[in-house]
C-alpha cells in the first residue's frame, strides 16, 4: 500500500514537472521538492545498503527533485515534458504494482 501511496506522489511530481511552469516561487512546491528529495535518498540509499547501485527508480526521483527544484526556481527547459512523462509513467507503474503485491 505504501508503495502505492509513493507512486501517487510520483504522478503528482510529473504532471508539476509538465505544466508547472506558472509555480515558480510556490513555498508548497519546495516542500513537495523537499519530500521527493528525501524519497529519493531513502530509495537510493537502501538500494546501495543493499548492493544495487542501478536502482533506476531511486535515480528517476533524484531526476525529479532537481526538476522540481529548478521549476521552483523557474528555470524552464524543454525537456520538462518528456522527463515529467517519464516520471508521471514511473509513478502510474509504482502505483499498479503496489497494489498487485498483496
Amino acid at each position: 500500500m505504501i508503495i502505492a501511496i509513493l507512486g501517487i506522489l510520483d504522478m503528482i511530481a510529473g504532471i508539476i514537472i509538465v505544466f508547472g511552469g506558472g509555480l515558480a516561487g510556490n513555498t508548497y512546491l519546495m516542500y513537495f521538492t523537499l519530500i521527493i528529495f528525501l524519497k529519493a535518498l531513502y530509495s537510493i540509499g537502501t538500494a546501495l545498503a543493499a548492493g544495487f547501485p542501478f536502482d533506476i527508480l531511486g535515480w528517476v526521483d533524484l531526476l525529479a527533485a532537481i526538476m522540481l527544484l529548478l521549476t521552483f526556481w523557474g528555470i524552464p527547459l524543454g525537456i520538462f515534458a518528456w522527463i515529467g512523462a517519464l516520471i508521471a509513467i514511473k509513478g502510474i507503474y509504482s502505483f499498479v504494482i503496489g497494489f498487485m503485491a498483496h
